[in-house]
């Protein structure tokens, strides 16, 4: 997108840089510690606005009105993505698939337990790596259950990559 806009004319070009800009550092800084809540940045959703009002003005003709037609499409799906970027920020595991999930892990344990094998070493082994098999998986639910916060959170490190890319064709 930010691409797109060498075809614009003057001011237009450095306008819908500046907003493109603005938006990145705004996802960086306000919006990714917003999705680790579940929410949303007022912040990025205003950087958003001021994108579409750089946009809306605009009067393509000739030479640009392609990229500008392929930019406003970019502009829809950048919408599209940050709704589902909020959306998948509060989405969790429905409580009832917790309980049955530990309630799965502990019958699947507790019938290990219960079986009788003539070697207790190996017995106590089988129960042992189960547990801790059953631990991790677990663990590793709860983990990515939110996938913006916690020890195995998403990063923003794609838009940091973007925003110095954009730094560097700026300069």
């Amino acid at each position: 997108m930010y691409q797109q806009t060498r075809a614009f004319p003057q001011p237009e070009r450095d306008q819908a840089r500046q907003a493109i800009v603005s938006y990145t550092r705004s996802v960086i800084e306000d919006e990714w510690p917003a999705l680790a809540n579940g929410n949303g940045s007022p912040k990025t959703d205003q950087a958003l606005n001021t994108m579409f009002d750089v946009w809306a003005p605009m009067d393509p003709s000739g030479q640009w009105s392609d990229e500008y037609s392929a930019s406003v499409d970019q502009l829809n799906t950048v919408l599209t993505l940050r709704n589902e970027r909020i959306d998948d920020s509060g989405a969790a595991l429905n409580p009832i698939y917790w309980v049955m999930l530990f309630v799965g892990a502990f019958l699947t344990i507790l019938h290990l337990a219960l079986l009788r094998m003539e070697n207790r070493t190996m017995h106590l082994i089988a129960v042992g790596v189960t547990a801790a098999m059953l631990g991790l998986v677990l663990y590793l639910l709860i983990e990515v259950n939110l996938p913006f916060r916690g020890d195995i959170s998403l990063s923003p490190d794609n838009f940091r990559t973007a925003l110095a890319t954009m730094t560097t064709i700026n300069h």
